[in-house]
This record gives structure tokens, C-alpha cells and sequence, in this order.
């Protein structure tokens, strides 16, 4: 589970399709996770602003997201008093189902054949939240007990999700997919203005310093950062996308559609925004903001 400060964190949302993740807070009917920036995983070799992640961060969310929006949980009936899921394939050596969660000494794995294929060929077992009758801890009965993105992490890691993850996610419906999306980077470099540029399909515009982005329409997935001395007036944002303004960063007269989002972080400026309905803005402390109207969903 990742740590959380209200006060000193970067938000992701998902919706429980797993469509459009989102710089955010919770909102609606989205799943929510946050990072603690006091760990060293904030780079700033990429985005404007320090805004790329490493691979710890993708698993710390990929861990996160799979659990709270795709179903990847457990309970033994002791977590949270239920049983769930990913029960249904803890097996133990002999190749039983095991529900016991420990209290029968035994360890357990998880298993997609009914028991027949073990999880311990790949070094992984599940987490007992007892060992007898003894308590010994109070974590997660669907994550692994070792190094692995649905198990524990560490700052730094570079690895990806194991054959046994993919595995997982699987037999809970969720089939990879065959083809990478394609996707347009645009940048507006200093003394350059754009003018209405439409991003579609996860495209991203990044507005850098001296850069201006006239009436840039962001829809389908779509991001647009502006940072530090950078400028965009006129955004349209709709349909699962968002605008971040980063530190010194400034946005005039953004209309937030349905499901838009206008992110400002700390520092930022966001002038005149008009939000409707369905559609969200979220400031960080000290961003600053001036609404012309207000209507959101909550």
C-alpha cells in the first residue's frame, strides 16, 4: 500500500474501467491513490516541472490500481471481515484450497488451475495474516509475500510485472493488449504560440516557458501541462482528459467540460476557468484560482 500525506502527495485516478488515468483527488465514483513525495521516486528528467516517475512509482500504482479498481483482493474472511476474489485461488503445497490464512501453519500460493500449478515454482507465495493462532500481521491477503510488483517494493526497483502477475490478472478477466496506442507529443517551445491544436487518443501538448497555447481542445485521454513561464488561454478539456498547471505555470479561461479535469499545482495560476457539469478542478496548496462559474459533481 502506498503511504499517504494529504498534505505532501500527487494524486492518480482511474475510473473502475481502468480507462484515462488522471492527476487528481477523489472525485466521484474514481479510484484514488497518492504518492508521498518525501521518497526519492520524483524525477525531473522529462515533463516540466518534475513531473515523470521511475519504475517504482508505475508499480506502487500498478499495484494500487489493480487492487482497488480491478479486483485483485483477498480477505479469508478476516480482512475486513470478508472474503473476495482472489480467494478463490490460494491453494497450499498439497494443492488444496486454503482459506485459513495461516492459522493452519501452511503457506500458500496462488494457483489458476485449481492447485495443479503453484506460484511457489516462481518464488512467490501469498501473505497469512496468522501463523497458528498468533496474529503476526495485518497486510494485504492477495499480495505477495516477496519482491514483486503485487507483493512488496522498494525505492529504485526497475522490474515489471512478473509472468505470475500477468497470471493473476487473467483469470480476474483482464486480457492484455496486442498493440501499443499511438499517441502525439506536441511541445510549444518559447516565443512559439499554438493555436487550436485538437488532442485526441492520449496525445499530449507540454507548454514550456515562453510558450503560449491558444484554444487547445484536450479530449479522449488527452494532457496538457504547462509549466513553469509557459501559458495556455481558451482550453477546452472534456471526455477523460485534464490540463495540469505546474509551479509558475498559467491557464486563462479554461472551460472544464463533462468529464474534464484542471489540475493546479502549487504555484500555478488558473484564471477565469469555467467548469460545468461533470466536469472537476482541484488546486494543491497555495495554487491559485478564480472561478467565473462553478457547477461540479461529487
Amino acid at each position: 500500500m502506498v503511504t499517504v500525506n494529504p498534505r505532501s502527495t500527487h494524486h492518480l485516478c482511474v475510473r473502475p474501467d481502468g480507462h484515462a488515468p488522471w492527476t487528481a483527488r477523489k472525485i466521484a465514483d474514481w479510484f484514488c491513490c497518492s504518492l508521498h513525495r518525501v521518497y526519492p521516486w520524483w524525477r525531473t528528467d522529462a515533463l516540466p516541472g518534475g513531473s515523470d516517475y521511475g519504475q517504482d512509482v508505475i508499480n506502487a500504482l500498478v499495484h494500487e490500481i489493480s487492487e482497488g479498481a480491478m479486483g485483485r483482493v483477498g480477505g479469508d474472511g478476516d480482512q475486513n471481515g470478508v472474503y473476495s476474489t482472489m480467494d478463490l485461488f490460494r491453494y497450499n503445497a498439497n494443492g488444496q484450497l486454503d482459506l485459513t490464512d495461516g492459522r493452519d501453519n501452511q503457506t500458500t500460493y496462488f494457483s489458476y488451475d485449481g492447485g495443479q500449478t503453484l506460484s511457489e515454482s516462481a518464488g512467490l507465495a501469498f501473505n497469512n495474516e496468522y501463523s497458528g493462532p498468533i496474529q503476526t500481521n495485518g497486510g494485504d491477503t492477495a499480495d505477495f509475500t516477496e519482491l514483486d510488483v503485487f507483493g512488496t517494493g522498494e525505492i529504485g526497483e526497475t522490474f515489471g510485472l512478473s509472468q505470475t502477475d500477468i497470471e493473476m490478472m487473467d483469470v480476474l478477466g483482464w486480457t492484455p493488449s496486442t498493440s501499443a496506442p499511438t499517441s502525439t507529443a506536441y511541445t510549444v517551445s518559447s516565443g512559439v504560440t499554438s493555436t487550436s491544436v485538437t488532442l485526441n487518443n492520449d496525445d499530449s501538448l507540454t507548454v514550456l516557458s515562453g510558450g503560449h497555447a491558444v484554444s487547445t481542445t484536450v479530449s479522449g485521454g488527452s494532457f496538457e501541462y504547462i509549466s513553469r513561464g509557459g501559458v495556455a488561454s481558451g482550453t477546452t478539456v472534456v471526455a477523460d482528459s485534464f490540463v495540469h498547471v505546474f509551479s509558475g505555470g498559467t491557464a486563462s479561461g479554461t472551460s472544464v467540460g463533462s468529464a474534464g479535469f484542471q489540475f493546479i499545482d502549487s504555484g500555478g495560476s488558473a484564471v477565469g476557468a469555467t467548469v460545468g457539469s461533470g466536469g472537476y478542478q482541484s488546486l494543491t496548496r497555495k495554487g491559485v484560482h478564480d472561478f467565473r462559474f462553478v457547477r461540479c459533481v461529487a
